[in-house]
């Protein structure tokens, strides 16, 4: 099984076999982003042909399906659009993804590891390179290799994407709270943050519910907090170990994206010709 995802990722992910890259797909709610975005590929030394613009976050699968990029660039907060990332994964499992933002949490890294080929690149990061370094220097050169990248999907997930939404939310949920547990080591502290903290329960409610002291229950958030490496507790706490659906990136339960999807969804033996 190893052997077999690790042939099929080289086989799909044509970007960092250094072959040609003819399109890329943007997409963000920012014009200037899309402008940038748009010069990166396009500075006189980048290998794409062709930059396709997505204006509407529900036009990213349907333009996917259209255009065939090599490559999609979203300008989007990961862990709030799980539904978006599956409905991709879905259709083409091995599409390399680049995500950007201001900034990034745990939650984002866990949802790009689960998922894999997908990149987190700050803004800075990603353009302050221009014109020296084009996109496809951010998945290739060595002087950027680093943690940002999903990897590989993980063993037995592809066969794991659901298109079901309740069963998404709970495989991803599971998948957080694992993934916590191994970075801060204790048992206690993943109950008391994912029974009660992440659910909006207050530090004294937790602990008059537990019957523990409230220094306690303060204690475990500041280490939480430590773990999680963020500074902003009601900014960033909730949302470092939550993913959310919304509506509108349901794409395959739409009837009639859900034919399209259907009908062009690629198998192995498309996708590798």
């Amino acid at each position: 099984m190893f052997l077999l995802l690790t042939l099929n990722g080289l086989m799909g992910f044509r970007i960092m076999l250094g072959k040609p890259v003819g399109k890329v797909l943007i997409y963000s709610l920012s014009w200037p982003i899309i402008h940038a975005l748009s010069e990166l590929c396009n500075n006189g030394k980048s290998e794409y042909q062709t930059v396709h613009i997505s204006y509407h976050l529900s036009d990213v699968l349907p333009d996917i399906i259209r255009n065939a990029p090599d490559i999609v660039v979203l300008d989007i907060s990961l862990h709030d659009n799980c539904g978006v990332v599956n409905a991709i994964r879905l259709y083409h499992p091995y599409l390399p993804v680049i995500v950007t933002g201001n900034y990034f949490l745990f939650s984002d890294r866990v949802v790009a590891e689960y998922y894999g080929y997908i990149w987190l690149k700050l803004y800075d990061a990603l353009l302050s390179g221009y014109p020296e370094f084009t996109l496809t220097d951010h998945l290739r050169a060595v002087c950027f290799a680093g943690t940002e990248s999903g990897g590989n999907p993980q063993i037995g997930v592809i066969d794991r994407w659901e298109e079901n939404t309740a069963s998404l939310m709970i495989d991803l949920s599971t998948q957080l709270r694992r993934r916590f547990y191994h970075l801060a080591g204790s048992p206690r502290l993943c109950e008391v943050v994912f029974d009660w903290l992440i659910k909006g329960v207050s530090s004294m409610q937790t602990s008059q519910s537990l019957e523990r002291s409230s220094k306690v229950i303060y204690h475990y958030r500041r280490q939480a907090m430590r773990s999680l490496q963020i500074k902003y507790f009601n900014r960033d706490f909730i949302p470092s170990l939550t993913v959310r659906i919304k509506p509108g990136d349901k794409f395959q339960e739409d009837d009639n994206r859900n034919e399209l999807y259907q009908s062009h969804r690629m198998t192995d033996k498309e996708m590798y010709s």
